[in-house]
């Protein structure tokens, strides 16, 4: 299970920019990043959620000649609409209420460098025709300035969206779909290439384990990983490699152990077992409700984590030197943050519904981890 030569590098130094896999699918991918890395096309990177299109951006930027400015990634399903204009294009002192001093905006900050636009078909209408302008001019205007300022930026966009259905609906215009996406590169979904997926559990076991022993799994846990359709793809997989540290990460990890990392993975906590149905494209772990759920009742109820044998034992944790329970605490609240936003599709309000969180409360919660953007 021994990392490809470069992708080790990249996690030795520390980098999260490398794409890993052997697969055919990664290999196309890199070199298509290698052919257009050199050049300022606008990139229109597409793919699911989590598949890791931020990742790809990062290693286009490091492998252009623009490397050492900067990359300034912007996630436009964050940004309030009435903030985007000064968000991406900065503002003058007093031009609105709270305008307190001159900002500078993303493409400023990213001049000499690459604009990272993630998200970008929740892009306003009015916003996309300002992008055009821009694309086309290369030129900013802030928020209450005259002048407009020239700016030399790289722009990488990317979107979980199937673009050609926006335009259809009349939510994205054709127009600039085609300026943002001069090089497309598509991303394939983790039980696409699943084959990469012992060489990812290696990988982030070594960027999230740090100093400390590898996370190590036995050859049944493995095998489950491998089979497992991974909905949230290589972002759930980073997810549960971070629970598998908290909880296990000083002993090998058999499936059961696996089994109960999974379930924490799910928005209920309950991981139903595997069907027996194996689609041909690959043996996939097909999750459906079953026996060892909660037992139906008449009114709504919140199904209970699962205790048993998978469960890390607290006695046992103790025993073993105690623990800092208020940093586990915060990693398993970080965990369940994480795989909410995934399944949300990065929509807050509906992350906050999963969690059972009112949205501020939720956004408080995104803030005090660094999580928000």
């Amino acid at each position: 299970m021994a990392l490809h030569a470069r992708n080790r590098e990249d996690v030795v130094a520390g980098r999260g920019s490398a794409f890993v896999g052997s697969s055919a699918a990664v290999r196309n991918v890199r070199q298509m990043v290698r052919r257009v890395a050199a050049a300022n096309a606008s990139v229109l990177i597409t793919g699911p959620s989590g598949s890791g299109k931020e990742v790809v951006a990062r290693l286009l930027h490091e492998s252009s000649p623009r490397a050492a400015r900067a990359f300034v990634p912007l996630n436009c399903g964050a940004v309030p609409r009435d903030l985007f204009e000064s968000e991406l294009f900065g503002h003058e002192k007093g031009s609105f209420t709270g305008a307190i001093n001159r900002r500078e905006g993303r493409f400023e900050a990213a001049d000499g460098g690459t604009i990272f636009l993630d998200e970008i078909g929740d892009m306003p209408a009015d916003m996309q025709v300002k992008l055009l302008r821009v694309l086309e001019d290369r030129t900013i205007q802030r928020v209450g300035a005259n002048d407009c300022l020239a700016v030399d930026v790289r722009v990488i966009s990317a979107t979980h969206r199937p673009m050609e259905t926006l335009i259809a609906d009349g939510r994205f215009r054709e127009d600039l779909f085609y300026r943002l996406g001069i090089f497309p590169i598509h991303l394939p979904a983790l039980a696409e290439r699943r084959e990469d997926i012992p060489e990812l559990v290696e990988h982030f076991s070594t960027l999230i384990g740090g100093s400390r022993e590898a996370i190590a799994f036995e050859a049944e846990a493995l095998q489950m990983l491998c089979e497992y359709a991974w909905p949230g793809n290589v972002r759930e997989l980073r997810n549960f490699m971070e629970r598998a540290a908290i909880l296990h990460g000083d002993r090998r990890i058999d499936a059961g152990q696996a089994r109960f990392l999974l379930r924490l993975g799910k928005a209920n906590a309950m991981l139903p077992a595997e069907s027996a149905a194996r689609p041909s494209g690959g043996n996939v772990v097909v999750l459906h409700p079953q026996a060892d759920a909660a037992p139906a009742s008449s009114g709504p109820e919140t199904p209970p984590m699962p205790v048993a044998e998978t469960a890390p034992n607290a006695a046992d944790l103790l025993a073993r030197g105690g623990i800092n329970l208020k940093d586990m605490l915060a990693e398993m609240e970080i965990a369940f943050i994480r795989a909410a936003l995934s399944s949300a599709d990065h929509v807050i309000a509906d992350a906050a519904r999963l969690l059972g969180l009112q949205r501020t409360t939720l956004c408080e919660k995104m803030r005090k981890y660094g999580m928000a953007r």
